[in-house]
């Protein structure tokens, strides 16, 4: 690890979604997966506890501030196989790997337990129906002619019920 591109005492509540938690006593940025090994690397070889940030979210650090090493991944490579693998780094989102996966026209994406060509009710090819929001009133969509209980109504989604 580069100790020059470590700070110290950097208010992590830019890095959360809820804008929350105190200082790191060390912090650091991964771009690249090279970067993030050095970091963890770095941090086991000197005994400091680290702690990984991808987005912010599902985080709600210490307003009394977080000891150790605070990395942000913002490890981003993203890359496809001729076989229609997929490989990607750690700081990827489902988001952007549906996206690019869409992008490359894979026709198979498993994520975890969840291959996304399972479920025939998916509105997208590469998007499990779990992962969908549907509506059964596309008039939903313009309120001036229907009242939005009418569209609560008919409104499903397979996440909520």
């Amino acid at each position: 690890m580069n100790w020059e591109t470590v700070a110290r005492q950097v208010s992590i509540r830019t890095y959360t979604t809820l804008k929350a938690g105190g200082n790191a006593e060390y912090f650091a940025v991964a771009k690249t997966s090279e970067e993030l090994r050095r970091i963890a690397e770095g941090c086991q070889s000197h005994g400091i506890h680290l702690t990984p940030i991808g987005t912010g979210s599902n985080v709600l650090p210490s307003d009394a501030g977080v000891p150790g090493m605070v990395a942000i991944n913002l490890t981003s490579s993203i890359s496809f196989g001729p076989d229609g693998s997929v490989t990607c780094d750690s700081g990827v989102g489902f988001q952007e790997l549906y996206l690019q996966a869409a992008i490359q026209n894979s026709s198979t994406m498993t994520v975890g337990n969840i291959n996304a060509n399972e479920s025939a009710n998916s509105p997208h090819p590469l998007l499990p129906a779990a992962f969908s929001r549907t509506s059964s009133a596309k008039s939903c969509r313009n309120p001036s002619t229907d009242s939005p209980k009418e569209c609560e109504r008919t409104r499903s989604s397979p996440l909520v019920s």
